[in-house]
């Protein structure tokens, strides 16, 4: 069955939906540490291959060799979350010729493609109906993840991704669930193109991130730029 669903202008398709969603058997793999390994996930262009437009069987996320910290992470919330579900303990974790760090599985690909969605025709994203019912425990987790691997390094209240558009967008939408204000999207075109996410945060929100600063706009450092433009402000959970 196709089902549309809709969030800041965007159009996700084949989208489990609502009490849909609550209802499949992937929700006993939304564990709080999944929705954790879920923040980290780079998104550049999505999951999908844009060559073969299938997603990729069997790696669970790549990190750049500087990484070394967010990877290990990244495995210690794989090894909670299989004796959390009873699941596969079996992954790969190889270094590149280059020093990235692979995580290969086919089966936690398989669970960690599940809660993704195509988007147009080349790029995909995670489905935005697996917070319709989170609590709020889970979706801190996410945005652990998220900040943990691309919060700036000055500590302050902002996320950056690289074509990672809906993404952001997702973390933007968790931060106003979550009761944070003065949500707004922030782009730089360019090859590639860059997002930030800026946001004044509740007092659990802050505590959680470890955020030490609060800034609301782009600033002039390095990386930031006088070309970056509003994308979107967020109004609505």
């Amino acid at each position: 069955m196709l089902v549309l669903g809709i969030t800041f202008g965007t159009v996700y398709i084949n989208a489990e939906v609502g009490a849909d969603w609550k209802k499949s058997r992937k929700d006993m793999y939304l564990t709080e540490p999944m929705f954790e390994i879920l923040g980290m996930l780079d998104e550049y262009f999505g999951r999908f291959d844009p060559y073969t437009g299938r997603l990729n069987p069997d790696l669970i996320e790549s990190f750049y060799p500087h990484e070394g910290k967010q990877a290990d992470r990244l495995e210690e919330l794989l090894r909670v979350h299989a004796a959390l579900t009873g699941t596969d303990k079996d992954w790969e974790r190889e270094i590149g010729s280059q020093g990235h760090i692979f995580f290969h599985s086919q089966y936690l690909a398989k669970v960690i493609n599940s809660f993704y969605v195509k988007v147009e025709k080349i790029d995909s994203t995670l489905n935005p109906a697996i917070f319709d019912h989170a609590t709020q425990e889970e979706m801190l987790r996410f945005l652990q993840g998220a900040y943990a691997r691309f919060g700036l390094e000055d500590k302050s209240s902002a996320i950056m991704m690289v074509n990672a558009n809906y993404k952001i967008e997702t973390i933007a939408m968790v931060l106003k669930k979550l009761g944070c204000t003065d949500v707004v999207i922030y782009e730089l075109r360019g090859l590639p193109s860059q997002y930030q996410v800026y946001f004044n945060p509740t007092s659990l929100v802050k505590k959680k991130l470890g955020i030490e600063t609060v800034v609301l706009e782009p600033r002039n450092d390095r990386f930031n730029y006088p070309d970056w433009r509003v994308y979107q402000r967020i109004k609505k959970p």
